[in-house]
């Protein structure tokens, strides 16, 4: 009795310790004869991350409103993240919402110490633009082209949601021309310059009647021959087919034949 009560302690205790081994690869699934792990759920910071990047997208693709839906929610899941903050401020600008509250509760949470934190600390009314752009041009590293180029995005969106057009259109020619290394933020600055503000193309070249006139040493040049082309002209006469010569003269050839003219000789033939 004691030895049956011993064995299904034993096996209890070996059960308990497979459960938490169970629970962990209860997702796994045999597909085709093989074992398929099932992927951990994406965490708060990855799905945050993700918003992020469809909500730029949908900026750069000009629908406003549904990238700030998308950022709104990469704020939701990672509030101390600056760059979702701002690509939200910058989205509510597209579609003409105002967020004045909304971006104070939100830059409240970031720490504004590091880069971007400059720029949320203009957008708060902290320092003012030439302070962020002495920020950003601070150093010799690589990031420095990167943080010119959304210091002059960010500066120069707000300068013309603000109805300050012509600085707002100098800050972004400056970041279209810092903005090599981000092509997503190139594209939002070029997006807001006007067609006039882009570089001339070249002239198409016009042909006038003098550009057309050939020139005087090509008119009083002799054209060049092909010596093989040059063929020496056919010494012997094409004979008289009877068949092309009229009776009278006919006979009469036939007659000097007869004589034994020498020039006639053998045209009949």
């Amino acid at each position: 009795m004691k030895t049956d009560l011993h064995h299904w302690v034993g096996v209890a205790v070996f059960a308990l310790a497979l459960a938490p081994i169970q629970t962990a690869h209860a997702a796994d699934s045999v597909v085709n004869g093989r074992l398929t792990v099932a992927r951990p759920p994406a965490t708060p910071a990855q799905k945050a991350n993700g918003y992020l990047a469809k909500g730029r997208l949908n900026l750069a693709l000009g629908k406003a409103g549904a990238a700030a839906a998308d950022l709104e929610k990469a704020v939701r899941l990672k509030p101390t993240n600056a760059y979702g903050v701002l690509w939200l401020h910058f989205a509510r600008n597209k579609e003409g919402a105002p967020d004045a509250v909304e971006l104070q509760i939100n830059a409240a949470r970031v720490n504004r110490a590091a880069w971007p934190g400059p720029l949320l600390d203009y957008l708060t009314g902290k320092i003012d633009a030439s302070a962020v752009l002495a920020k950003a041009g601070e150093g010799q590293d690589k990031a420095r082209a990167n943080r010119l180029c959304e210091a002059n995005l960010f500066l120069g969106q707000e300068q013309l949601t603000k109805a300050r057009r012509s600085e707002g259109l100098e800050r972004l020619q400056a970041a279209a021309a810092a903005c090599d290394g981000l092509p997503r933020e190139a594209q939002l600055a070029r997006a807001d310059l006007p067609a006039s503000s882009a570089p001339p193309a070249p002239p198409k070249p016009v042909l006038t009647p003098v550009s057309n006139r050939m020139p005087k040493a090509a008119l009083l040049a002799e054209p060049a021959v092909d010596p093989a082309s040059i063929r020496p002209p056919s010494i012997n006469p094409a004979p008289i087919r009877p068949a092309s010569v009229r009776p009278q003269v006919l006979a009469q050839v036939q007659m000097a034949q007869v004589r034994g003219d020498p020039l006639l000789r053998g045209s009949l033939r």
